[in-house]
């Protein structure tokens, strides 16, 4: 049957059967007060933005890291900012005098930032991270994920908001560029994109 336009298809009760698998289409129609095209628009200016200002040749030598939605130079290296919608901004506590990036989405400024853990509040616990990167946190489940849960589940049938205790051990190495030496969080260095 044609899907129509307007509505989209959902698999639900998937299941396995030795090779074969088994499922119960759903057609399901959109919410009308969620419009997610916005925030990809929003998204997109910013990285063009981004990249225009990285395209900078005279900056290369000087920016230290960058994400999707950031990039840190050097000391000295000031990019005009404004608290205009759609201008770049300086975040509060930024310049800051020492940072430490491991990877991405993994670093310490005037505060530390590391994806998916929640539990590191300052630079003390972050700097115990280089020398132990084991992690206990408490985490919420999901009302998404309760009614989905199985008894084989690894933590069997949950409850929305049940709390678990997830155990993470970080990688301090970065995967996705080649560097010359492992990393050591007091020394600074210097990497390579990947040749793919």
């Amino acid at each position: 049957s044609q899907i129509e336009p307007d509505k989209y298809m959902k698999l639900d009760n998937i299941q396995e059967f030795g090779e074969y698998i088994s499922y119960t289409e759903k057609k399901i129609r959109p919410t009308r007060y969620s419009i997610p095209i916005w925030s990809s628009y929003v998204a997109a200016y910013g990285r063009i933005k981004l990249h225009k200002v990285l395209s900078d040749k005279e900056l290369h030598k000087n920016i230290l890291y960058c994400d999707t939605d950031s990039v840190f130079l050097d000391d000295g290296v000031v990019l005009p900012s404004s608290n205009k919608l759609g201008e770049l901004g300086l975040e509060k506590g930024y310049p800051t005098e020492k940072a430490t990036f491991v990877r991405p989405k993994f670093y310490c400024t005037h505060k530390p930032k590391i994806k998916g853990v929640n539990i590191i509040k300052n630079k003390r616990d972050f700097y115990k991270l280089m020398k132990d990167p084991r992690v206990v946190m408490n985490r919420f489940t999901k009302y998404r994920t309760a009614i989905k849960s199985r008894p084989t589940h690894k933590w069997g049938v949950l409850k929305p908001n049940q709390v678990l205790q997830v155990k993470k051990t970080l990688s301090l190495e970065d995967e996705k560029r080649n560097w010359k030496k492992k990393f050591k969080y007091n020394e600074q260095q210097d990497s390579t994109p990947l040749k793919l």
